[in-house]
């Protein structure tokens, strides 16, 4: 009997997720840190016996299948009315107009919690609470909900149908991905010189969940160097997945190439490469919108069959292959791409999609419990990629022109963007009277608070007035501005704030100047983290600018290429040069 981990959420999402894409969905994105800080609101309310953050777990066979579903619910109530269980959910809208009667997801969630606390203690009935908390206020609303637990039980194995087919596609593959790496070997006939103790440092750094820096020249094989020995520790179940990251098209391609040598070698494993959403979007404008794509219109009624198929039939999940299941079953190829993501073994992507706050995909930092390792190609690419990530500004010209858009006296979003305008206007006044710019240690005082009062009215305004001739306008500066505000949460001395008048505008950029500590902080989940390039020189300052510590590990490599090559291509080089010179002067 196939034994099969399964957490609550993944159970529940796969099968009864439903719905569309929307945009709002963005605009209404509440932070982790605030989610986390209005559960534990909720839960310091609780008396007596009660309890929060419990872990429950139960065992369903079915279909030579042994489930075991697991998660901790957020809370469990004991009072004279008997046991609860409270399935809390934080909300950036308010509460007033939620309708906790109307989400199956949810409701499910705290069923099966109910479910698998009821059996553990031979209930007979359990009370399944959803409560609603807003992040910005002390307000809830609850609905509370009586259940047998043999009416439970007959809800849970109606999810296990539905989520028998993928588990039936996923173990079948799983015994064959772990059969073809244990035979797999390297795939050319000799390890280049340095190649192998590159390798043999990867596969350590795994083992022993540090972070390896490795100095290695052009031309001795450093993407199959990383990506062959991390096969091997997911074949060892040392890990689960591998994230190869790359700042560029052509070393992307490369990865892909090296997994493609290796599925010639026999390995069998699923790849994605997640392209940029402008570059995969097959509509005219990147209109994450129901009434305007119709790619997103019911993208989650859809996105099972597009998985299931495309999992049978595929091991490469790159551009082309994604694109041709997203058009087959209708779904947006880019949110397609994100969900494969989770289900691959191995993953391509930008170095955004793990460092940068405003596209860094929650999903590899929550699910990852320390089962994925990270290789950064071209590390010394990722230094000023960090700066600039964690870098953020806002013009004055940007509200100004808002404003304008709106009739006068207008409240909320003109209003508070009125008052931005005025704030830098007198700040230009105090801190650019003698000169074009100016550096400071500390934030612009009072600025912060501002643009949260802006943020918040455009939450409001923004879900309820597509078609207005602001719109576009306001959606930018709002994620603008919810990237600052972001930044202004990791303010610290790495950090320096710039101001400079251009001609009658202000600009205020919060600048990272050493984005060591968060870019470890990137990592922490990481069951071993390895940087390489062939220019990461100095070793020591590229060690500790990409948050390297005393305890993790560096090595540098010689090039494969012996003396005379190296002159001869050198030589080549400077006649070309010299010779290319010639013909633009004739």
């Amino acid at each position: 009997m196939t034994e099969i981990r399964l957490s609550v959420r993944t159970l529940v999402e796969y099968v009864l997720s439903s719905g569309s894409i929307d945009m709002s969905h963005q605009i209404k994105n509440t932070a982790l840190s605030d989610g986390v800080k209005t559960h534990q609101r909720v839960q310091s309310s609780y008396t007596g016996e009660s309890q929060k953050e419990v872990f429950l777990s139960n065992a369903i066979e079915m279909d030579n299948f042994r489930f075991i579903i697991e998660g901790r619910c957020d809370g469990l109530l004991h009072d004279e009315d008997g046991f609860t269980i409270d399935e809390i959910k934080s909300s950036q809208r308010g509460v007033a107009d939620l309708d906790p009667d109307n989400n199956q997801v949810h409701w499910a969630q705290g069923k099966l919690y109910g479910f698998m606390y009821g059996k553990q203690e031979g209930l007979d009935t359990i009370h399944v609470q959803l409560t609603y908390a807003d992040v910005h206020s002390d307000a809830i609303k609850t609905s509370k909900k009586t259940y047998s637990v043999n009416e439970l039980e007959d809800f849970v194995y109606s999810l296990l149908e539905g989520y028998l087919p993928f588990a039936r596609a996923t173990k079948t593959f799983e015994q064959e991905k772990l059969a073809s790496i244990q035979q797999l070997s390297f795939p050319f006939e000799a390890y280049r010189s340095g190649q192998r103790d590159m390798a043999k440092a990867v596969y350590k750094t795994i083992l022993d969940d540090k972070k390896l820096f490795v100095k290695a020249p052009t031309g001795i094989g450093k993407t199959v160097s990383t990506i062959f020995p991390t096969v091997k520790a997911i074949g060892e179940d040392k890990i689960s997945k591998l994230i190869y990251l790359t700042a560029k098209t052509i070393t992307r391609t490369v990865a892909e190439d090296t997994f493609r040598l290796l599925r010639e070698k026999g390995l069998r494993m699923k790849v994605c490469t997640i392209t940029a959403k402008d570059k995969v979007c097959f509509k005219e404008e990147t209109r994450c919108e129901k009434n305007y794509c119709e790619f997103a219109d019911g993208y989650y009624d859809r996105i099972n069959d597009a998985v299931l198929d495309i999992y049978e039939q595929e091991d490469n999940f790159n551009r082309e292959t994604i694109e041709k299941y997203a058009r087959k079953h209708k779904v947006c190829p880019f949110e397609f791409s994100l969900d494969l993501s989770m289900l691959a073994d191995g993953v391509i992507c930008d170095y955004n999609y793990v460092f940068d706050p405003r596209v860094a995909l929650k999903r590899f930092a929550v699910d990852n419990k320390k089962q994925y390792a990270l290789l950064v190609d071209e590390a010394h690419n990722l230094v000023d990629r960090a700066r600039s990530m964690h870098s953020a500004s806002i013009r004055k010209s940007i509200f100004l022109s808002i404003t304008r858009l709106f009739p006068k006296k207008t409240a909320g979003v003109p209003e508070k963007a009125m008052e931005i305008n005025r704030f830098l206007l007198e700040l230009k006044k105090e801190k650019l009277a003698t000169g074009a710019y100016t550096t400071e240690q500390e934030m612009v005082e009072g600025l912060s608070e501002l643009l949260k009062q802006f943020a918040e009215a455009c939450e409001e305004w923004l879900p309820v007035s597509r078609g207005h001739e602001a719109y576009e306008q306001v959606l930018e500066t709002y994620f603008e501005v919810s990237h600052y505000l972001k930044i202004v949460k990791l303010y610290d001395e790495h950090f320096i704030t710039y101001i400079e008048r251009i001609k009658s505008d202000v600009l205020v950029k919060l600048m990272c100047l050493n984005p060591a500590k968060l870019l470890s902080q990137g990592v922490k989940n990481y069951r071993g983290t390895v940087f390489f390039s062939a220019t990461l020189i100095p070793g020591s300052y590229y060690k500790e600018i990409l948050g390297g510590g005393e305890d993790d590990y560096a090595i540098g490599l010689p090039s494969p290429l012996n003396e005379s090559i190296c002159i001869y291509r050198l030589l080549t080089s400077l006649l070309n040069i010299r010779i290319g010179k010639k013909r633009v002067a004739n």
